[in-house]
Parts: structure tokens; sequence; C-alpha cells
């Protein structure tokens, strides 16, 4: 399961990516003859689009909040979070067992 610290460090990294990537694809995006600031907005949007995508394990359920709602159940399998706007929490359906020790 996914701290908060664990999220953090995923939306900086996706901070940094989309920083880097418009710093240094302009350049790179001319030089190759395509329009420069409609590259970086895809390739912009497409790094926000992969953020966005979570795998929900067979054995976890999906918690989805979103605004103005209480939640939307995800199944397993892959699925599509707008990060900005929702957040996601996995629940662990497992069965776990304690040893409760006997009272004498």
């Amino acid at each position: 399961m996914a701290t908060n610290t664990q999220r953090r460090h995923s939306l900086v990294s996706i901070i940094v990516i989309v920083g880097l990537l418009i710093a240094f694809a302009g350049p790179i995006f001319n030089a190759l003859g395509l329009v420069g600031d409609l590259a970086m907005i895809a390739a912009a949007a497409f790094l926000l689009v992969l953020a966005g995508l979570r795998v929900v394990n067979q054995y976890e359920r999906g918690i989805n909040f979103d605004p103005g709602e209480i939640f939307r159940d995800a199944q397993s399998g892959l699925t599509w979070v707008l990060i900005v706007f929702q957040k996601m929490i996995k629940v662990d359906m497992r069965i776990d067992t304690i040893d409760i020790p006997s009272r004498k």
C-alpha cells in the first residue's frame, strides 16, 4: 500500500519530469521540425495520463474518492485516476489471522 510519502514523491517526480520536458524538449522538437509548444503540451498531457494509471491486484479493491461523491469502487485490473482531482486508496481484502493467547 502506498503511503503519503510515496504519493508525494511520485507527484514530485511527475512535476520534475514535466519541467524537464518543457525545458529541454522545445529545442529538440524544433530541430525535428515539430511545433514546439504543441508537442510539449501533448507530451505533458501524455505524462499526466500515464501518471494516473493504477494497477489494482486481485486481492485488493481500489476506492476512488471523487469530488462531490463519496467513493467509487475500482475492481481488480488496470484503472485510471485523474490525479489532480481524484484520490485512490487500495484496500487489502485478504484475511489476516493472528494468534490470541488463551486466558488462564
